[in-house]
């Protein structure tokens, strides 16, 4: 058995979690480069809407990454299980 996998963060949280970062520390940011920075500006905001939406579409960049380097695979916990060889 495999102990400690996390769920994915569901769309609807992951749209709560951009909108509050948004709010809380994007907004603020790129007020701050406008008046430090003026236009230059618009090229990190378009890559950090960019971003966002990719987020937003696919989900998060590390999951698959986490579950290739995690414990149970190196083990092969995951492996005896799939093939019906727990004790």
């Amino acid at each position: 058995m495999v102990y400690g996998t996390e769920k994915p963060i569901s769309p609807r949280t992951r749209l709560i979690l951009v909108v509050v970062l948004w709010i809380v520390v994007g907004i603020p940011v790129f007020v701050a480069l406008w008046l430090w920075a003026g236009w230059w500006s618009l090229l990190l905001l378009a890559a950090a809407v960019w971003a966002t939406w990719d987020y937003m579409k696919t989900g998060d960049m590390f999951s698959q990454v986490d579950h290739s380097i995690s414990h149970h695979i190196h083990t092969g916990e995951d492996g005896e299980s799939r093939f019906g060889k727990d004790d």
